[in-house]
């Protein structure tokens, strides 16, 4: 299957419906998130989950994400 196929569209249409809801996150709390995503196995080199299917460096600035492993 392709990596379309894989997407999380459905976490996607959360994550901005939680963005429009309840804002971003500032830019240091969400340095602190991706700096965990970095050091997990699950990120790919261009920066999406390899677990959700989410581009990282936007998830991390939602106020209401989870990470899907539960790091934070």
């Amino acid at each position: 299957a392709s990596d379309i196929e894989n997407y999380d569209w459905l976490g996607l249409l959360e994550s901005v419906v939680d963005a429009s809801t309840n804002g971003l996150l500032n830019k240091e709390a969400s340095r602190t998130r991706f700096e965990h995503c970095k050091d997990c196995i699950h990120l790919q080199s261009n920066d999406q989950c390899s677990k959700c299917g989410c581009l990282m460096k936007a998830k991390v600035r939602v106020k209401g994400a989870k990470c899907p492993i539960g790091i934070w």
